[in-house]
């Protein structure tokens, strides 16, 4: 059997399968921290931005927002859904853009997708080049704990009305995981098979912040267990972090 590239063929029903997941909860907390920002949050610049769910939360919330992606299949959903946002093609090493923004934001352990420290590093510069003085980056990466935890040789199965998938996942030591996703959706009678591959690895908040350090032009950065202020522990499973850009950048 022959696996797709994450995020091509389960673009068309990739907000079928993410049904389940509060956006609007997420974006509220995204919000929250904005307030740690050295600067006024107008322009918002959502990394890695998938199909255009947290980029339309922020658009509610009336921010003036932009996307990027790598998926040219997410991204061709996320501009039949938001017509009005203006978004890019390009990873997270290279934007290919000229724009600077007071805030960039990387959601759902997209930033997990990278597997080697020195890329990593070039992502956060890559952001910190793009951000205003003042400004704030967002984003969440699931743990070493997380991915042991909930990706560990798991099979999950869920049926939804013209659509069912599966999804398979393995942990590979010492620090990442597998997810196979087979998905069968019902379209003109017919059924279609999609099969995708998805490799991430965990971080730890000490790693992440250590590199956030190094990189030039962050003066600040903090990680909080996922959703709330409280410092994450042993078993938390999703970090999000801030950093924050120098006001005399």
């Amino acid at each position: 059997m022959q696996w797709a590239r994450a995020f091509t063929q389960i673009a068309p029903v990739y907000d079928r399968l993410m049904s389940q997941v509060d956006y609007g909860t997420w974006c509220d907390y995204i919000v929250s921290l904005f307030a740690q920002a050295r600067r006024p949050i107008l322009e918002v610049m959502d990394l890695a931005c998938g199909t255009g769910n947290l980029t339309r939360e922020l658009l509610l919330r009336g921010y003036r927002v932009s996307g990027l992606d790598a998926s040219a299949e997410m991204l061709s959903v996320a501009r039949e859904k938001l017509p009005e946002v203006e978004f890019f093609q390009g990873d997270f090493l290279r934007w290919g853009i000229e724009r600077d923004f007071d805030a960039v934001t990387c959601v759902f352990d997209s930033l997990n997708n990278i597997l080697l420290d020195e890329e990593m590093m070039a992502a956060f510069s890559e952001v910190s080049d793009h951000l205003r003085p003042g400004g704030i980056f967002v984003f969440d990466l699931n743990t070493v704990y997380g991915l042991k935890r909930y990706w560990n040789d798991n099979i999950r199965v869920h049926e939804d009305e013209g659509i069912f998938s599966v999804w398979r996942t393995r942990f590979i030591k010492p620090d990442k995981s597998e997810l196979r996703i087979s998905v069968f959706a019902e379209e003109g009678g017919a059924w279609k098979r999609m099969d995708e591959l998805h490799i991430e690895r965990g971080y730890t908040a000490a790693g992440i912040i250590r590199m956030l350090k190094k990189v030039p032009g962050f003066s600040e950065a903090r990680a909080f267990h996922h959703l709330t202020l409280l410092p994450p522990g042993r078993k938390t499973g999703r970090i999000t972090f801030v950093a924050i850009k120098n006001v005399y950048s």
